[in-house]
């Protein structure tokens, strides 16, 4: 089994999109039947016109998909289509050189609820499943879960939904690690930020239906844009989906591409740092939104993980801990 790399805009980070290329043949077991919400449905085959020689018939392929297994919990809607394996892995993802591309695949979409089938941390439902078989002889080839966004090329009909009320998780954000991680090596010493403000925003009190097709309710995406006080990740040029659901100004010219400090209502007065990856940030309340940027590079040369912890001007803290990585 090999994971192919796949960037699905830089904000779905970790959620962003799972591709799972299988270059041997996978036997399925396939247990449960389809919930009768799901066996209302009535999925049409791709085409009424005859199929392209050599390529099998979707219809079986469809009802092994739908089945509640492999993490498909519940089914809403499902769609079938030929495409390219190209087409179907886009641009920005690359199979190893040992992997058997097929040249066409037939992609089942489901969208339901998906349960996390990989990963170390856990992670809310998907809303969305892809399933490509290869088109010659009906084996599966690839599996992916995400967002609706990741479905919407195999539906003629949109699937953004509505505007919805934001909604925080009263729960802890997890690092992922413990503070007593052995974090990454860093530069000793005091390092300055330069700061982009916008400070008439205030906390949006909706998220976009264009928002939630990319990112539900919980997810690290969602978080980040509307709930964490305090985040690192790269500037909203680079972030531009966090860019959008955060919905302060952002200026035509910013810093150099690298990372800043994310603050909701805070100010970032100075920066220091020892040498065992844990790096202090001074911040103060301060209505508005701000980037607070710096050089990542001089400040972790190795690259890797690191702690931001963020206190007052006596060294309390008030913000919890931030993990943050970088190369």
């Amino acid at each position: 089994m090999i994971t192919a790399r796949a960037t699905f805009g830089s904000a779905e980070r970790l959620e962003s999109v799972r591709r799972v290329f299988i270059a041997l043949a996978l036997v399925l077991v396939s247990c449960g039947e389809l919930q009768p919400a799901a066996q209302a449905l009535a999925p049409a085959s791709p085409s009424p016109t005859p199929l392209p020689i050599g390529v099998v018939d979707p219809k079986p392929l469809i009802q092994e998909a739908t089945r509640l297994n492999g993490g498909v919990l519940r089914v809403d809607d499902v769609a079938a289509k030929l495409v390219s394996s190209a087409d179907y892995m886009g641009a920005a993802t690359v199979a190893g050189p040992s992997v058997n591309v097929p040249a066409t695949v037939w992609v089942i979409a489901i969208i339901g609820d998906i349960r996390q089938t990989w990963g170390l941390l856990p992670t809310p439902n998907s809303q969305c499943k892809l399933s490509a078989y290869r088109a010659a002889t009906g084996e599966i080839w690839s599996t992916s879960e995400g967002s609706l966004a990741m479905c919407q090329p195999y539906f003629a009909r949109s699937l953004t939904p509505p505007d919805a009320p934001l909604h925080c998780a009263p729960t802890t954000y997890d690092n992922g690690v413990p503070a007593t991680y052995g974090f990454s090596e860093t530069r000793p010493g005091r390092f300055s930020f330069t700061s982009i403000r916008d400070d008439v925003w205030r906390q949006p009190t909706t998220v976009s239906g264009a928002f939630l097709e990319r990112a539900t309710q919980g997810t690290v995406a969602y978080e980040d844009a509307f709930c964490l006080k305090a985040f690192v990740r790269p500037g909203p040029a680079t972030e531009t989906l966090l860019g959008s659901g955060v919905g302060a100004i952002i200026p035509r010219v910013l810093p150099q591409p690298q990372q800043a400090i994310w603050l909701r209502g805070y100010h970032a007065v100075s920066g220091s740092a020892d040498s065992a990856g844990h790096i202090d940030v001074v911040v103060e309340p301060k209505a508005g939104y701000e980037w607070a940027f710096f050089d990542w590079h001089a400040l972790v040369p190795g690259g890797g993980y690191v702690m931001f912890r963020f206190n007052d001007a006596a060294g309390r803290e008030i913000l919890p801990w931030r993990l943050a990585n970088g190369p």
